[in-house]
């Protein structure tokens, strides 16, 4: 559940996906009456949630921005500022052929 400020009300999301370990799991909701998603994750010791269209939820750039790399065996961090919130990722082309 979500509160939308402009009507006022609680509203139920589309999807749910959770991020914990590596691990995915999606939940969909089919009496949503709010269109878009909501992502949760744990990160070490930390939690993180967004609300975000569904459809990129699951990309790579929610991947590597949101969950800084959660779960994707072909990138490794190379640099990270946590104030200004500059990521960048290095990708491990050995493993690609295999």
């Amino acid at each position: 559940m979500v509160y939308s400020s402009r009507d006022k009300k609680y509203k139920a999301v589309k999807d749910i996906f959770v991020f914990n370990k590596g691990r995915q799991e999606r939940v969909k909701n089919e009496e949503a009456d709010f269109d878009k998603g909501v992502l949760l994750a744990r990160l070490d010791d930390k939690y993180k949630s967004i609300i975000l269209e569904s459809e990129l939820i699951d990309s790579l750039f929610s991947r590597l921005y949101l969950l800084e790399g959660e779960g994707l065996q072909f990138f490794e961090p190379f640099y990270q500022d946590e104030q200004a919130q500059i990521y960048v990722y290095k990708i491990k082309w050995e493993g690609f052929d295999e």
